[in-house]
């Protein structure tokens, strides 16, 4: 997939459409993604990243979750391969499952580390030693942003995206909610200045910057502010990143794809009964909309799909 070159030297375009698929893929062709994420209390946000990247039509899914949660998880993905780790008392993946997690490194095209995982100076060490080891693009999100990453993304030789929320970013840079929101370019810009990653500022008006280029989102509405929205939105630009896109054109076209299924959801069951079930529901039918050659006007779209 290519894009167009911006016109706005301080923007980036992200193209309306995306191209058809060869005749002769096969689920090899479509990209290796490797998520680590989940624990005790939070087996729902490996199940969502894995139904996000799906809608985008990730190949192979592999998804390294603790065996504490392993019964929850399967239940619902019969089309995931899972790799059990290791746990802790508390239900979280331990250090000691460095080495399967690894083994899995080697396999992923792209990593998605962070969702439901949990916070300890473990799961921290663990962020960076995936951060050091994969040789590929990795997506940081929720627990694994921590101030202590940063350093790490800037050294790495391969593609980074983190993809924080207000709260996170101020944590990763140290400062308020109050004032991250006050100036979200500001912010945006010393979060990639700091990491050199492609940073996904998340809230009304989604941001993404890359090598100095931004693309504000205008699709999506309230409907999203819930919890698990995130963690879809983890899974299909991670998806897209293991299907071989550049880190820009990854997040620029998940956050489109997001806020557009969004609206195909509020117009089908309006903003405050909008669950992520309607959302992973309606990204089908945005897809759709996207792989039609010249089709626009995805922002409002002429009818709601079932859901």
């Amino acid at each position: 997939m290519t894009s167009k070159q911006p016109t706005d030297p301080a923007n980036f375009h992200v193209p309306s459409e995306l191209p058809p698929r060869l005749p002769d893929a096969h689920k090899g062709t479509h990209g290796h993604l490797f998520m680590l994420g989940g624990s005790v209390g939070m087996s729902g946000a490996p199940r969502l990243v894995a139904g996000g990247a799906d809608r985008v039509g990730v190949g192979l899914l592999r998804l390294g979750i603790p065996r504490a949660i392993r019964a929850e998880v399967a239940a619902s993905l019969p089309e995931a391969v899972l790799v059990e780790l290791a746990s802790t008392l508390r239900g979280q993946v331990a250090y000691a499952a460095l080495g399967r997690v690894e083994s899995s490194l080697k396999w992923a095209s792209a990593t998605v580390i962070g969702p439901g995982l949990g916070l300890s100076e473990d799961l921290l060490a663990l962020t960076l030693r995936v951060l050091e080891r994969a040789a590929h693009p990795v997506l940081v999100d929720a627990d694994s942003l921590h101030p202590e990453i940063l350093d790490v993304c800037r050294r790495r030789n391969h593609p980074t995206v983190l993809t924080p929320h207000p709260g996170e970013a101020a944590r990763l840079l140290g400062v308020s909610v109050a004032e991250i929101q006050a100036d979200r370019r500001g912010a945006l810009a010393r979060l990639c200045d700091r990491s050199r990653a492609t940073v996904v500022l998340k809230g009304a008006g989604t941001l993404v910057m890359d090598q100095g280029l931004v693309y504000e989102n205008r699709t999506g509405n309230p409907g999203l502010a819930r919890g698990g929205s995130g963690d879809v939105l983890a899974g299909m630009i991670g998806g897209l990143l293991a299907q071989g896109e550049s880190p820009r054109l990854a997040a620029g076209w998940g956050v489109r794809l997001h806020g557009c299924a969004s609206d195909w959801a509020r117009d089908a069951v309006g903003e405050r009964a909008q669950t992520v079930h309607e959302l992973l529901g309606a990204i089908a039918s945005v897809v759709l909309d996207m792989e039609v050659a010249g089709r626009d006007g995805l922002t409002s779209p002429s009818a709601a799909p079932p859901v």
